[in-house]
């Protein structure tokens, strides 16, 4: 008889929740395509487009990438499902993504010098600002929601490192499958084309199975805690609690003056640029 997985919000983690979130982190392998060889290596070497007019599209997309995470964290603290906040996002991102890597690495012919620019810049800011950003923080939240454990959260971000560390030993091999692809040159659209089609294959994999194998427990318990509790408080504490609510919840533009004043994140957008 198989044993019922523990849904408490202090359960000790088991090896399923373990084996999910080391392929959820597997979903990261379309950031680790976009960031290592879309900018240094598509764009150049099969696009032909000026370093310093990528440069600025880049610049610009990394400060839209900045208030993208604030508004995917709001999104996700808003979202209500059966299966959690953050896990459905496994699910519902695979074909956002899927399709906006395929169109960032397929511009359509005939283009003028202009309007590739503008295409890189769309395309670019689909994939990566929007898509990737929403899949990447729904994974890194799910670390707060599968338990309150500290060593069970532990061994999770370890597999998180292990995970992140065969991505990139896997990724070594692109340039080869590029070549197949390709006829036996590297660098050609329809080579890089139809490899991000197979890595996508497998980012769809890992998302479906990252999606069956963990759990959320913390935000459940909380809410139906919170239901028991709700015709027990009197009229004066439900005022109290309601006032402690609306003014734990920052508000959006709040969230985003103080990113751009942030003089930390100001650094290390610098140094991204630089």
């Amino acid at each position: 008889i198989r044993k019922k997985r523990d849904l408490s919000p202090d359960a000790k983690l088991r090896f399923p929740d373990y084996l999910g979130y080391f392929f959820g982190a597997g979903t990261n392998i379309a950031g680790y395509i976009v960031s290592a060889f879309f900018a240094d290596l598509f764009i150049l070497n099969v696009l032909y487009l000026g370093l310093t007019q990528v440069g600025v599209v880049m610049a610009i997309s990394k400060c839209f990438d900045g208030v993208s995470d604030i508004l995917m964290g709001r999104i996700i603290d808003k979202t209500k499902s059966k299966y959690g906040k953050a896990r459905p996002w496994y699910l519902r991102m695979i074909l956002p993504l899927s399709m906006c890597m395929l169109f960032l690495f397929w511009m359509p012919p005939g283009l003028s010098e202009t309007w590739k620019y503008v295409y890189v810049f769309i395309t670019y800011n689909l994939a990566s600002t929007v898509c990737f950003t929403a899949n990447a923080i729904a994974h890194s939240s799910m670390i707060g929601f599968m338990t309150m454990d500290t060593r069970s959260r532990g061994i999770v971000g370890v597999m998180s490192m292990i995970s992140n560390t065969v991505l990139q030993f896997w990724l070594r091999i692109l340039y080869e499958i590029c070549k197949f692809f390709g006829g036996g040159e590297t660098y050609t659209q329809r080579g890089f084309t139809l490899t991000i089609l197979v890595y996508l294959v497998f980012y769809a994999a890992a998302a479906v199975l990252a999606f069956l194998l963990t759990r959320e427990r913390i935000h459940n318990v909380s809410d139906s805690e919170s239901r028991e509790t709700e015709d027990t408080l009197t009229k004066q504490e439900k005022e109290k609690k309601e006032t402690v609510h609306r003014e734990a919840e920052v508000p959006f533009w709040t969230a985003i003056r103080s990113l751009f004043t942030n003089k930390y994140w100001i650094l290390c957008l610098v140094m991204c640029l630089g």
